[in-house]
């Protein structure tokens, strides 16, 4: 899950289920993070179809999830994060997508349209998309002594370190340093994988989802495990902070957007998903955001600076190394979640 939605979860404690209306002809029922569409966004939509769009906000997946289940107010697109839509669509929430409807999903990176969450994009559309990697300090430490995750428990590092406050992002980093896929489902490496995290723990000075960047500037963290927002590599932060793509591999977060299965007005939900599927669109979106599009014909349109960042845009070598996480054995949750909490409940 990225950044920009889990701040956008805490200010949805203010803004939950509070309609924002852009006035026009005809009406769209957005249901999505708060923040997560530029307003440039729904004001040009608005201003090519005449649609109006009227956003509700929800605060976690989980929550989207709920009022989803529970009914009593339909949607006509949602964004969920890309491990969610397996979870929506067997519970029957979202709507097949008729691709006949949907000329621009030839300009999706086939690897991200052909995902392991919903291959062929039959019930979502990659939205943006991340990696977690490794932001050093380089105030604090060489950033040359940092190549991978195993270098976490490098001594020098401790005390100093940044972990996501994320069970699932956690785990998978773990399952990467010992060699294992991170999507492993072999209870005895993610017992073995939950040690090394417990070993790491004493080293950890934060638990940290929220903002990378804050923690970073105290200068209280040397190095932290964070996604690749645009926001490390601005002239500002360049000379003091290095991303690192770690030699083990990568974890890859996606957004989604998708049709609800009771979505009232279709014709304008499919005239929303072409409109983000635009190149220009995209692009726009994409360094609004802060993070990678997944729309190969918006490269050429985005900042040069951005396109050329290997962190943003690893090349096809590194892309091979990255998987896109499942959920964690059902079986297992339970105990990991308890072990989880208590871990982090003093940090």
């Amino acid at each position: 899950m990225s950044v920009k939605k889990i701040i956008g979860a805490l200010l949805a404690v203010f803004f939950l289920h509070a309609p924002t209306t852009f006035a026009g002809n005809g009406s769209l029922q957005v249901y999505t993070w708060v923040s997560y569409m530029p307003e440039w966004v729904v004001e040009e939509f608005n201003r090519e179809t005449g649609v109006e769009i009227n956003f509700t906000y929800f605060a976690s997946n989980e929550i989207m999830l709920a009022n989803m289940e529970k009914g009593g107010f339909s949607y006509d697109i949602v964004t969920p994060s890309g491990e969610f839509v397996p979870k929506l669509k067997e519970a029957g929430l979202l709507h097949s997508l008729d691709h006949r409807r949907l000329p621009g999903i030839s300009n999706l990176m086939p690897r991200l349209a052909h995902n392991n969450y919903d291959p062929g994009c039959q019930y979502s559309l990659p939205l943006l998309w991340g990696v977690v990697g490794l932001i050093v300090n380089n105030k604090l430490i060489d950033p040359g002594k940092v190549n991978s995750y195993a270098d976490l428990w490098n001594q020098e590092l401790s005390g100093r370190i940044m972990l996501p406050n994320d069970l699932r992002s956690t785990m998978s980093i773990m399952l990467l340093s010992l060699g294992y896929s991170i999507n492993d489902k072999d209870p005895a490496h993610i017992k073995e994988a939950f040690g090394r995290l417990k070993k790491l723990a004493p080293n950890v000075q934060t638990f940290n989802t929220v903002d990378a960047l804050e923690a970073m500037e105290e200068n209280k963290v040397a190095v932290g495990v964070s996604w690749n927002q645009i926001g490390f590599f601005e002239k500002a932060n360049k000379e003091r902070y290095t991303f690192v793509l770690p030699a083990e591999g990568m974890p890859i977060w996606v957004d989604t957007i998708a049709i609800p299965a009771n979505a009232k007005n279709l014709d304008a939900a499919y005239k929303f998903l072409e409109f983000i599927l635009r190149p220009d669109v995209a692009a726009r979106l994409s360094q609004d955001s802060g993070y990678s599009t997944p729309n190969q014909e918006a490269w050429g349109k985005l900042d040069e600076d951005v396109r050329n960042n290997r962190c943003l845009y690893p090349e096809e070598e590194l892309l091979n190394k990255m998987e896109m996480e499942t959920p964690l054995p059902p079986d297992l949750l339970p105990a990991l979640e308890r072990d989880w909490n208590k871990l982090t409940s003093g940090k």
